[in-house]
């Protein structure tokens, strides 16, 4: 694992937790952990590599929460996000469609709080309506 991938998983890590201020070094160092126990590179820490844990660049700016709820709408998803004092709730008036009820089911309902938030907030809002 090179440093641009213990940094890719860093931010991943935050990501994942919702984007916590002041994680940055925990992250790295864990990310870092689980390759050394994987066979990797010694321990450095993050203020080593200058800007401690940044976005992964290219491709890898699109996040998985974004690819999820992408996939979801392309299936024909028709939940919409709620906001209200930075609170989401989703919102379903209309049935999904069979395919996109099962992405729904099994690969967004079954994520961690954080993610699946992410994904909510990522759907198209009634607020917006």
């Amino acid at each position: 694992m090179s440093e641009e991938e213990i940094r890719k998983a860093a931010y991943w890590k935050w990501e994942d937790e919702v984007r916590p201020e002041g994680a940055h070094e925990r992250h790295w160092l864990e990310a870092e952990e689980e390759h050394r126990n994987a066979g990797g590179m010694p321990q450095t820490m993050p203020s080593d590599h200058n800007s401690g844990v940044s976005a992964p660049s290219g491709d890898d700016l699109e996040t998985r929460t974004h690819k999820l709820a992408q996939e979801y709408l392309s299936l024909g998803g028709r939940r919409l996000s709620k906001i209200d004092d930075n609170i989401t709730d989703v919102r379903q008036w209309e049935s999904d469609p069979p395919s996109a009820e099962e992405f729904w089911q099994n690969r967004i309902e079954t994520l961690p709080v954080g993610d699946r938030k992410q994904v909510e907030n990522l759907l198209p809002s009634i607020n917006a309506r």
